[in-house]
C-alpha cells in the first residue's frame, strides 16, 4: 500500500466503482494498463445503466404515438421558425409586404406540412427514407420552382413534376402574396389547397402504414430484458 495512492483504499470499500470520485487517478497510480482500466470504465458504465434502467423504466411509445408526438413539436416549432423567417426577412433585410399577416400564417403552414410530410417518411421507410426526402424536397422541387429558369423552358419531365412538386405550389403562394396582392388565382390557392391535400396524404399514409405495422408487432422496442445483478465487490 506505501505505492499506491491513498483513495485506492477507500475506492475498495465503495459498493460502486463510480461512488468514488478518484477512481481514475487511483487506477494510475496503481500502475494497471490501459487495457484494463478501460474494461474497469465499461464495466462501471454498464452497471450505471443498469442501475438507472431500474429507477426509470424505459417508456414503450408505438409508432403511431411516436409519429403524433413528434408531428404536434414539428406545427409547434413551425410558429417559432416562420416568425424568425420573417423577423429576419421583414425586419432585419427590410422586405416589403403589404400582407405581413397572411404571409406568416402561409409560412407557418408551408414549414408544417413540409415537415409533417417528412417526419411520416422517415417514420414509414426508415432510413433509406432520407434519400426520398432529399430527391422529392431537394433534387426535384429546385428545378422546378421556377426562380432561376422558366417552367417552359425545362424538359418535359421537369413540367410535368411542377404540378404536384411541393415546393413550386409553395412559391407559387408566397408569389402571390408578395406580387400579385395575394390573389387567389395568381397561386394563392392551389398552394394552399396542395399543402391541405399533402397533409392529408402525409396523415392517412403515415398513420395507416405504421399502424399496420404496431398491429403486426413489429414494435420498435426489443422484448423486456431483465438486468444483470451486478457481483458485490470484495
Amino acid at each position: 500500500m506505501s505505492g499506491s495512492h491513498p483513495f485506492c483504499v477507500l475506492r475498495r470499500s465503495c459498493r460502486s466503482a463510480w461512488q468514488c470520485g478518484q477512481g481514475g487517478l487511483c487506477r494510475r497510480q496503481s500502475g494497471r494498463p490501459r487495457g484494463s482500466d478501460r474494461r474497469v470504465d465499461q464495466d462501471v458504465h454498464r452497471r450505471r445503466g443498469q442501475e438507472r434502467r431500474l429507477h426509470r423504466p424505459l417508456i414503450r411509445a408505438t409508432r403511431v404515438q411516436t409519429l403524433a408526438i413528434s408531428s404536434t413539436l414539428m406545427v409547434v416549432l413551425s410558429l417559432l421558425l416562420g416568425t424568425l423567417v420573417l423577423a429576419g426577412a421583414v425586419g432585419i433585410m427590410g422586405m416589403n409586404s403589404t400582407h405581413l399577416l397572411l404571409l406568416w400564417l402561409y409560412s407557418v403552414c408551408a414549414i408544417a406540412v413540409t415537415g409533417t410530410g417528412t417526419l411520416t417518411l422517415l417514420a414509414v421507410f426508415g432510413t433509406p427514407s432520407m434519400l426520398v426526402v432529399t430527391l422529392v424536397f431537394i433534387g426535384m422541387a429546385v428545378p422546378t420552382v421556377g426562380a432561376t429558369t422558366p417552367i417552359e423552358a425545362l424538359p418535359g419531365f421537369y413540367r410535368s413534376l411542377a404540378k404536384v412538386e411541393p415546393l413550386r405550389q409553395i412559391t407559387g403562394g408566397i408569389r402571390s402574396i408578395l406580387h400579385c396582392d395575394a390573389q387567389g388565382d395568381a397561386g394563392l390557392t392551389r398552394g394552399s389547397v396542395m399543402m391541405a391535400v399533402g397533409l392529408v396524404a402525409a396523415a392517412l399514409f403515415g398513420f395507416g402504414v405504421l399502424g399496420w405495422y404496431d398491429g403486426k408487432g413489429l414494435h420498435r422496442v426489443p422484448a423486456t430484458t431483465t438486468p444483470e445483478k451486478s457481483a458485490a465487490p470484495a
